[in-house]
């Protein structure tokens, strides 16, 4: 089997995902050539009919929203992780809380902002959590406790993404993060509890520069572990995920909140489904070959 290892793209998630594309590199044991995208989307181009399987490893617009599984589906060439349209529905976050309420399952208030206009029309209640709509690794991602703090966030976030801007009731909670792996037969890997060490909230700095002593694993109490579990699954299947996904959670007193699904859960030494995998004494070459295997 000859693999094409796909990754790059935008500035905002490019970093994340060439240290995702290089954990899967080091890992995979079958002959594979690395492509860093768009640069070399003409040589990738000129030779995908050599290659048996695509492996799209990338964050963000263009690619993680569905576009390179389009463009693979276009070239008949098979490739790991879910089909495009479950891509182009996870990476709207607004359209996947519509979705999952669906199925009763409760998510944080929110409000899909595209312009000042609708900003100043909109009665918020503070604090709150002020994002853009598409995109993850947390980028451009505040909590706001004001009208003038939720104006600059809102500014900061149309700047650096260009994106409609999700504004979302922040609510008092610990987040976790259940990774899913499997297309029929689903796996819950060890589910992971943050702790905050400087922020209020799990922002990229948090995420990717600290220590990893926030990321806690196991201690979880075995009730919500396994209602965790059980709702994880249940969107999993729900939205269409295959391969892989990791399902972000916020929990308190009044119950599970839904927040995202990530299709392409980050694979970087920092990120938590390879922390996970190896939690179960599996290595991450055991993870790499199973993601592969599920592809064939």
């Amino acid at each position: 089997m000859k693999i094409a290892l796909l990754t790059g793209w935008t500035w905002l998630e490019r970093d994340v995902a060439l240290r995702s594309a290089n954990t899967f590199h080091e890992n995979m044991k079958y002959e594979h050539d690395m492509y860093v995208l768009p640069d070399e989307m003409d040589r990738f181009l000129s030779h995908y009919k050599e290659y048996d399987l695509a492996v799209p490893v990338f964050h963000g617009e263009y690619w993680e929203d569905g576009t390179i599984f389009g463009l693979l589906d276009s070239l008949g060439l098979k490739y790991t992780f879910s089909p495009f349209a479950t891509h182009a529905v996870c990476m709207d976050k607004n359209k996947t809380n519509i979705l999952v309420e669906k199925i009763w399952i409760q998510v944080p208030k929110s409000h899909l902002i595209s312009n000042k206009k609708e900003l100043q029309d909109t009665i918020f209640e503070f604090p709150l959590i002020v994002k853009p709509n598409s995109g993850w690794s947390s980028v451009a991602t505040y909590m706001v406790n004001n009208t003038s703090e939720l104006e600059k966030a809102f500014d900061d976030v149309r700047e650096i993404t260009k994106d409609i801007v999700l504004v979302q009731q922040f609510i008092t909670w610990v987040e976790y993060s259940v990774p899913i792996i499997g297309n029929d037969d689903l796996e819950a890997l060890p589910i992971m509890r943050v702790a905050l060490t400087s922020s209020k909230f799990f922002d990229y700095e948090e995420k990717y520069n600290s220590d990893g002593s926030n990321e806690i694993f196991w201690d979880v109490e075995a009730n919500l572990q396994k209602h965790l579990e059980q709702d994880s699954k249940k969107i999993y299947h729900f939205l269409g995920c295959r391969w892989i996904s990791r399902i972000d959670y916020i929990v308190n007193d009044t119950g599970r909140y839904f927040l995202e699904v990530n299709t392409i859960p980050g694979f970087s030494p920092a990120s938590i489904f390879p922390k996970a995998w190896q939690l179960t004494g599996r290595t991450l070459e055991e993870i790499v070959e199973k993601i592969i295997r599920l592809g064939r």
